[in-house]
């Protein structure tokens, strides 16, 4: 696996059917904005294509550099713990490995799809969205 720089911008995108709750990788103040305007705020999809939240199907939740920074994190499998409705946990299953769970859905359904920079980073075969979180860096 490539160890993922800090200068790059790093998102993790959660399509699922958990709540619509968004964050934005923009560098504007979303909390001056109004509700109305909060939905007309653009977010690009996995899809290469820009949406507003209003439009969007799912949860999406984005992580810049400067707010991964302040989070002081040291790779994907902590930064699952700030996505609204997910939680990283190390469990008494095999050699006590880190695994990512979903409120209401099964991150080894295929139901998540998690990206990092752009990159989906679900098993391939399966679907899985849980299997790499805990080996992928952030430097």
């Amino acid at each position: 696996m490539k160890l993922f720089r800090c200068s790059a911008l790093f998102s993790i995108v959660v399509a699922s059917t958990i709540s619509s709750v968004a964050h934005s990788a923009e560098e504007q103040d979303l909390f001056s904005l109004s509700f109305e305007d909060l939905l007309e705020v653009h977010v690009d999809l996995a899809t290469k294509t820009t949406e507003t939240l209003s439009s969007v199907p799912s949860t999406m939740t984005v992580f810049n550099r400067k707010q991964i920074q302040a989070l002081g994190i040291d790779n994907a499998y902590e930064i699952m713990n700030f996505v609204p409705g997910m939680q990283s946990t190390r469990g008494d299953w095999v050699g006590a490995v880190p695994k990512d769970h979903a409120r209401g859905v099964y991150l080894d359904s295929g139901n998540v799809l998690v990206m990092i920079n752009g990159e989906r980073v679900n098993e391939s075969s399966f679907g899985k969205a849980s299997v790499y979180m805990p080996y992928i860096p952030i430097e």
